[in-house]
């Protein structure tokens, strides 16, 4: 991500904590006002406290990796993920004894403001490396396998991934499957259409055999679904929000899906 990108995710993520301990702090004001016997407890607080718990796990699992890289020795990695993960358990189940520690949230606060003021001094614009310490193994795995990928998707794909360009490089591996496709049976369609007509048990025109078993059958049906649930369910969506962020991880694990099906269509053979 750009470090315009991840600034704004961390100031945002700053508000929701910010946001979540003035409720919690009301929350745990409130019940211990009078007995919850003759108040009665309005669930509403505790869905809502749980949806922004909810939240806050998720941005902080899209931010660890950037704020590992920005945070030299990881130590509030590890403070704020047990911060947390506690909230999450503590509201989960109802534990009405605990009182959210204000230095744990001063703590939080303090970390991530160091972090936003340094991110101010880099220009905008700049690639944020999403490597560091804990993350460098897998970042340097996931290099090193790009080069066993389908031709079709490394010659799509693989520079726009290296170039952060996560979005644009699962986008252009879909494509090249469907152009893949087009080059081996000549039909001119496009996504869940082409596939449907190529692959469809029916009347296949790329088959991986001869059909004549309700296994054989399943085979080409089951991956005739997946194709087009990818199209679906992932092509589509980038297609249609461009500038959506995707994370490297999950980019990564996408590119090596559509080397698979590229892998599977080569097993294929045009039935007569």
């Amino acid at each position: 991500m750009k470090v315009k990108e991840v600034l704004d995710k961390i100031i945002f993520f700053e508000t929701l904590i910010e946001n979540f301990y003035q409720d919690w702090f009301s929350f745990y004001k409130d019940k211990n006002s009078m007995s919850l016997m003759i108040r009665g407890f309005s669930p509403i607080n505790t869905v809502q406290l749980k949806k922004q718990s909810k939240i806050l796990l998720q941005e902080f699992g899209i931010l660890k990796p950037y704020l590992g890289y920005l945070d030299e020795d990881l130590g509030y990695l590890d403070e704020g993920s047990k911060i947390l993960i506690s909230l999450e358990r503590i509201i989960s189940t109802f534990d009405y004894s605990y009182n959210f520690p204000k230095q744990d949230f001063h703590l939080v606060v303090s970390k991530l403001n160091q972090i936003i003021g340094y991110l101010k001094t880099i220009p905008l614009e700049e690639v944020l490396p999403f490597l560091h310490n804990n993350y460098r193994d897998l970042g340097d795995s996931m290099e090193n396998y790009l080069n066993f990928l389908h031709p079709v998707i490394q010659n799509s794909s693989v520079k726009l991934f290296l170039d952060t360009h996560y979005s644009e490089s699962v986008e252009a591996a879909s494509k090249a499957i469907n152009q893949y496709i087009r080059d081996k049976t000549g039909v001119k369609k496009d996504g869940t259409h082409l596939i449907t007509e190529i692959f469809s048990p029916n009347n296949p025109i790329l088959a991986f055999s001869d059909l004549s078993t309700d296994t054989l059958k399943s085979e080409q049906q089951g991956f005739m679904e997946m194709l087009k649930g990818f199209m679906t369910g992932v092509r589509n969506p980038l297609a249609h929000s461009p500038a959506k962020p995707e994370d490297p991880q999950k980019t990564f694990e996408y590119l090596v899906m559509t080397s698979l099906f590229c892998r599977r269509i080569d097993d294929t053979f045009t039935k007569s």
